[in-house]
C-alpha cells in the first residue's frame, strides 16, 4: 500500500529531530544500504482469530484473585453476579468483507512529526492526516469519500516539467496578466471618450 524512496535507510535510532548543520542533505546519517522500504499494508479478506481454539479471556483471572477466591469459603452474591455477566464465547473469525491496514509507524502522524515537516518546508504539512482518512475511508467500504477527497486534492497539481517549460509558462502568465490590464485600459479610455463626444454633442445641439 505505501512504500517509501528507494533512497530511504532503516535506523534503530529513536531521535527524529534532523541535524542539517552535519547533514544538509537530509538532516539524518544513513546507517544502511538505501533501498525501497515496505511502511503500510492493507488487506481484505477473512482473518482468524488469535484466540481461535482457545478459552476466552475474559475467562481468565489473575492469580491475585484466584489466590483470594482460594482463601474465601463462599463467594459473595456481588462475585455470583459478575461471574454471571461474563461472556465467554469466542470470535473465531472475521466476515469475508473484513479490512485491516497496517503502518509500519505510529508516530508518523503526531503532533511533533508534522510539526517538524512543516517547519522544514515551511508550510502546513497534513499529508499524513489525509492518508489517515482515506485509510479510515476503505476500511469502511466509503468509497465515495475517497473519490470526492482525491477529485479535490489532485485537481490543481500539475506535472512535473524541466526548469525552462516552468518559467516560460510563468512569464507567459505575467504577460497575459499585463496585456488584459491594457485592454481594461483601452476599453475604460474609449468608453469614456465615446461620453465625452456624446455630451459635447448634446451641449452644441442646446447653444
Amino acid at each position: 500500500m505505501l512504500y517509501s524512496s528507494p533512497q530511504s535507510w532503516t535506523s534503530d535510532k529513536l531521535n527524529v529531530l534532523p541535524d542539517y548543520a552535519r547533514y544538509p542533505t537530509t538532516g539524518f546519517e544513513p546507517e544502511s544500504q538505501r533501498a525501497k522500504q515496505l511502511l503500510a499494508v492493507a488487506v481484505k479478506g477473512r482473518f482468524d482469530s488469535f484466540f481461535k481454539g482457545k478459552d476466552s479471556p475474559l475467562l481468565e483471572k489473575p492469580e491475585s484473585e484466584a489466590s483470594e477466591e482460594g482463601n474465601e469459603d463462599t463467594p459473595s452474591e456481588d462475585d455470583t453476579e459478575d461471574t454471571t455477566d461474563v461472556i465467554g464465547g469466542v470470535i473465531e473469525r472475521s466476515s469475508d468483507s473484513a479490512r485491516i491496514v497496517l503502518i509500519a509507524s505510529n508516530t508518523f502522524a503526531s503532533d511533533t512529526v508534522l510539526r517538524l515537516a512543516s517547519q522544514g518546508q515551511g508550510t502546513l504539512y497534513t499529508r499524513p492526516l489525509e492518508f489517515i482518512q482515506n485509510a479510515v475511508d476503505w476500511s469502511l467500504d466509503d468509497q465515495g469519500l475517497l473519490s470526492i477527497r482525491s477529485r479535490a486534492s489532485f485537481a490543481r497539481m500539475l506535472e512535473p516539467m524541466p526548469q525552462q517549460q516552468r518559467q516560460f509558462w510563468e512569464y507567459l502568465n505575467y504577460a497575459l496578466a499585463l496585456l488584459g490590464l491594457g485592454i481594461v485600459w483601452l476599453w475604460r479610455r474609449q468608453l469614456r471618450r465615446s461620453k465625452q463626444v456624446h455630451y459635447e454633442k448634446l451641449l452644441s445641439i442646446e447653444v
